[in-house]
């Protein structure tokens, strides 16, 4: 377990390399989009014609335009290019991610076959989309279904079988923007699909949500909690240690006067808070920022003379008669007294 989360980990950072490298050799391909672009917006806008009205100007437009997108290298390049910066907007790499998981694919899928994986909480989302993704494994094609087969289903429901779709809410926005088929809604494209399980499955582990059946390190540590049974007879000496009441009721009526208590000391506050804003529309609260102090005059007058630079001469070490040398070393110097100023 420990090898899979250090191979997850490190196809990530190669994929967030990768998009720093992309990012850079995109700013040229950047540069040149925005230029042709532009002459076809300028060439839309105001078309170039021969004084005829109305349809014959927009023709001429759009032929001028067209000319400009095939001087700049053709419809299919410029697309090219502007599906390339469009999949890696706003800093997404997770489409790079696959290339770096694909070497390690049978060893990760082997392992997601021996061990056996237990959730610590009720949400079984990524064990489902894991058992999804095994069961797709021996496919060849580039895209699978978003829904799990359903147990039973007959030859004519098609592999789908009628059933709910996965429930990819643990995934970022920029996930599910790469593993959802653009053109085929439903549909999954398999290769981006199981490296964000796989991802996600190690994210999981670490944090401790998802748990190995037999291992210690990633062990389910629920087990390591006492029964119930064995906390009642303690319940009422450690809520007097604490201070708490020793009942449900007790406790969440407590909780609730605590509540009320806080709310009524910051309504009474408020006309006199200048930092805490209502917006009378929404009701959203908000917090001005605050400006930091600006410190005695001395600070202020050093401050100034840092930004305006500092003499060569202005910066004496703690040896009579040595300054520090313009190079990082040191220097025999005049004393200070005998400095012209």
């Amino acid at each position: 377990m420990t090898m899979l989360c250090k191979r997850m980990a490190r196809h990530l950072k190669r994929a967030e390399e990768e998009l720093a490298l992309i990012e850079q050799r995109h700013k040229e391909t950047t540069e040149q989009l925005l230029v042709a672009y532009r002459d076809v917006l300028a060439v839309l806008k105001d078309p170039v014609g021969d004084g005829a009205e109305g349809s014959l100007d927009d023709v001429l437009a759009l032929k001028q335009a067209r000319e400009i997108v095939e001087e700049a290298g053709g419809f299919d390049l410029q697309l090219d290019r502007l599906e390339a910066l469009a999949a890696h907007h706003g800093n997404n790499f997770t489409p790079l991610v696959e290339r770096f998981f694909r070497p390690d694919r049978p060893t990760m899928f082997k392992l997601a076959r021996m061990l056996v994986f237990t959730t610590t909480s009720q949400d079984r989302a990524l064990l489902d989309a894991l058992d999804h993704a095994l069961a797709h494994q021996h496919l060849t094609r580039a895209l699978i279904p978003d829904t799990p087969h359903r147990a039973g289903a007959g030859p004519d429901e098609g592999e789908e079988g009628g059933g709910v779709p996965l429930d990819l809410s643990f995934a970022s926005k920029n996930w599910l923007k790469t593993v959802y088929a653009k053109d085929e809604p439903g549909m999954l494209v398999r290769r981006h699909f199981e490296a964000m399980v796989f991802t996600y499955l190690v994210e999981e582990l670490r944090c401790g949500d998802i748990a190995v059946a037999g291992c210690e390190e990633y062990g389910d540590w629920t087990r390591m909690l006492l029964d119930w049974d064995a906390c009642v007879p303690k319940v009422e000496e450690f809520c007097a240690q604490a201070g708490l009441p020793g009942t449900a009721h007790g406790f969440t009526a407590h909780l609730r006067q605590q509540l009320t208590d806080i709310a009524a000391e910051v309504d009474e506050g408020y006309p006199d808070n200048a930092d805490l804003t209502v917006d009378p529309l929404t009701g959203v609260p908000s917090l001005k920022a605050r400006q930091g102090r600006t410190g005695p005059p001395r600070l202020r007058r050093s401050m100034r003379n840092c930004r305006g630079g500092c003499r060569p001469a202005a910066c004496w070490s703690t040896s009579p008669g040595r300054r520090t040398g313009q190079s990082g070393g040191t220097a025999r110097a005049r004393s200070p007294a005998r400095i012209r100023r």
